[in-house]
């Protein structure tokens, strides 16, 4: 990437997320004549929720240090051995969440039947059947507060950069990104996962706009990025095959341009 393009660093939950992602956006903005200016760069981990390794135990991270796992997530990011970049190249900090029905109401959600095993989502009733109710609340307690956290602060400082603090976006997929992309509700393997993500990528990456009619096609909450945020919206259909990815291109030139 160019020395002085302003580059936009997603953080993402994973590999898939990433394939699907990065070089459609970057398409995007070629497109429209900004890759000169802008770029995109991904990492992938999760930082709005760092999960207990016995889940039947929960002890989730505390929401309130989701800045400081952002930030860790952002030192991590520079010391990849493939990283050229400095600190100050970056000029903004998007996070990309897979919800998991995080605002699905406590009272929607239930313990499996016997003989059944997983997190399985109801879209129609917007509720959950799960092996351990406690620790889809607790789990979707902190994911909700995390989130409204970020959106909070609106800024992050990146770490060791000598510039001020650089805007910080929240975007989201209702459930996951398997749910809104390909309209898979039920888990799928980490092979597959890596699969659609690849025939997703090459499906946009020579065609941005394709991409973003796609994108404006999954449905949406609100009418641009503020909106989108709406939690009694949220709180409505918890479960809906919903994202707001359709906004990125259009909040990273408000913040850039």
């Amino acid at each position: 990437m160019p020395d002085k393009k302003s580059i936009v660093l997603l953080i993402v939950e994973g590999q898939s997320d990433a394939i699907a992602l990065l070089a459609p956006l970057n398409a995007v903005l070629a497109e429209r004549r900004l890759n000169q200016r802008i770029g995109v760069d991904v990492y992938g981990t999760d930082c709005l929720l760092h999960e207990p390794r016995d889940k039947n135990v929960p002890s989730f991270s505390d929401p309130m240090e989701v800045i400081d796992r952002l930030k860790r997530a952002i030192r991590a990011y520079f010391k990849q051995p493939k990283n050229k970049l400095m600190p100050n190249d970056i000029s903004a900090v998007v996070v990309v969440s897979d919800l998991d029905g995080c605002y699905v109401r406590p009272d929607h959600i239930f313990q499996n039947p016997i003989g059944t095993e997983g997190i399985r989502y109801n879209t129609s009733a917007h509720s959950i059947s799960c092996d351990n109710v406690a620790y889809i609340c607790d789990r979707n307690h902190i994911k909700v507060d995390a989130l409204e956290l970020i959106l909070h602060e609106d800024v992050i400082q990146v770490p060791r950069a000598t510039r001020k603090a650089v805007p910080l976006g929240a975007f989201y997929c209702n459930l996951n990104m398997e749910h809104a992309f390909y309209n898979e509700l039920n888990e799928l393997s980490q092979e597959d996962k890596l699969s659609r993500a690849q025939d997703f990528r090459d499906l946009y990456i020579h065609n941005p706009n394709g991409l973003m009619s796609f994108l404006k096609e999954i449905s949406r909450i609100g009418s641009d990025y503020d909106t989108s945020h709406d939690a009694r919206a949220l709180i409505a259909k918890p479960c809906l095959r919903t994202s707001n990815l359709s906004y990125i291109i259009d909040w990273i030139t408000k913040h850039l341009c």
